[in-house]
């Protein structure tokens, strides 16, 4: 019989919208450790822990109530090869599932927007003239879209986005309204970093700087 030792994460950050896909061996918790996962923003996303290896402990938190949240896992539940998930106790919405790692990875496949799928496609490739500041800044426009926080002026939240080596450009299909949002030095990032959200000027091409946008810090 093989025991599968690995298990799998799929969780939306509650602070940045990132969705994480995280990968975990059962040996990270020998010696009664807790084990603790974080998103590349910094937020901690996921506690677990276990005395015997018979019922495991897990936490998270929510986004919804803005609670932490802790869930009790039989050793049944805990290895099974499809997934578990972690929803709010009070409304029922779903915050994250736990399982084996190819059944989550067809979950985040589900779950993954345009803008993640392009995130996986580019974020090894040397492409960009700053990989690291215009990765930021694509996970800083990935979480404003998740939040709804990305969108036109004319109502639109449809927005495309077109990645070059130097900037991001984003259009808007129902207005042909456009932003482009430069990705060469960190000060490019900082800005971006600084903004709660991004709307768009309706038919109107504009160039992103901090005059634009000081009324959305």
């Amino acid at each position: 019989m093989i025991i599968e030792t690995e298990r799998a994460l799929a969780m939306r950050c509650p602070a940045c919208g990132k969705l994480n896909h995280q990968v975990f061996s059962l040996f990270s918790l020998s010696g009664a450790r807790t084990l603790k996962l974080q998103c590349t923003c910094g937020f901690s996303l996921f506690q677990l822990s276990t005395r015997n290896y018979s019922r495991y402990a897990a936490q998270l938190f929510c986004v919804v109530c803005e609670h932490l949240h802790m869930y009790d896992l039989t050793a049944k539940e805990f290895a099974t090869d499809g997934y578990v998930t972690f929803a709010c106790p009070d409304t029922e919405i779903e915050l994250g599932s736990l399982g084996g790692r190819p059944a989550i990875q067809e979950i985040i496949r589900k779950e993954q927007t345009p803008l993640e799928d392009l995130l996986v496609s580019y974020d090894h490739a040397d492409y960009f003239e700053n990989r690291e500041v215009m990765i930021g800044i694509l996970e800083s426009l990935q979480g404003l879209a998740n939040h709804g926080r990305l969108f036109c002026q004319c109502g639109s939240v449809d927005i495309d986005i077109d990645i070059f080596p130097d900037r991001v450009e984003l259009h808007c299909p129902e207005c042909d309204g456009g932003l482009t949002i430069y990705g060469r030095t960190e000060q490019d990032l900082a800005l971006v970093l600084e903004l709660n959200q991004i709307e768009l000027v309706a038919k109107t091409i504009s160039q992103f700087n901090r005059n634009i946008f000081k009324t959305q810090k």
